[in-house]
């Protein structure tokens, strides 16, 4: 089972590449928080979380999913985050909001395209898919290391000097206000 929060497909390509290869079910967190599904039963199945960084942190959509998840029967449990840069201390703050309910055995971190357009360049097509290239490999040898149930902290830009800096600007960047919907929308 894997729960995953994906904001522009990044880390809905990761966990899914991860779902194929164990056979298992993913779980999409903002639905589950909408729709307030937090009880689940993992009937042994190793237990992810796939998500992106924010501001070298944790999704509120994912805070808000842990906070209030019920999970009886879990396997093995890892988290693999994804980022452009660093993937800062969501790992830490996924565990703090799990507290005792469950014990992440093993973090992960793999870097995708940056895709935060409000927040600098994101990558011309070819390095974007060079990076792409990289991530599936990293992503290949994160489904070796579950498989063989590998615990510890495996992640390669983990870490943040100025991290409650940057974190204190997520609320700000989140904001949605200035956009809108309307009927030339269509896709």
């Amino acid at each position: 089972m894997i729960f995953v929060f994906s904001g522009t497909g990044n880390s809905y390509h990761v966990a899914k590449r991860i779902a194929s290869a164990f056979e298992v079910d993913m779980v999409d967190t903002a639905a589950a928080v909408r729709y307030k599904r937090f009880s689940y039963d993992a009937k042994g199945e190793d237990v992810g979380f796939v998500f992106p960084v924010y501001c070298h942190g944790l999704p509120s959509v994912m805070a808000e999913f842990v906070s209030a998840l019920e999970i009886r029967n879990a396997g093995f449990v890892y988290a693999v985050s994804t980022c452009a840069g660093g993937s800062g201390r969501a790992c830490e703050q996924l565990q703090d909001i799990l507290g005792r309910k469950l014990s992440v055995k093993a973090f992960h971190d793999v870097i995708m395209p940056n895709n935060a357009v409000f927040y600098e360049d994101v990558p011309k097509a070819e390095e974007a898919e060079e990076i792409n290239a990289k991530a599936d490999a990293k992503v290949d040898s994160i489904i070796e290391s579950i498989r063989r149930r590998e615990e510890g902290d495996h992640r390669d830009t983990a870490g943040s000097e100025d991290f409650e800096k940057m974190y204190a600007l997520y609320d700000g960047m989140r904001v949605t206000e200035p956009f809108w919907v309307d009927d030339r929308c269509i896709e």
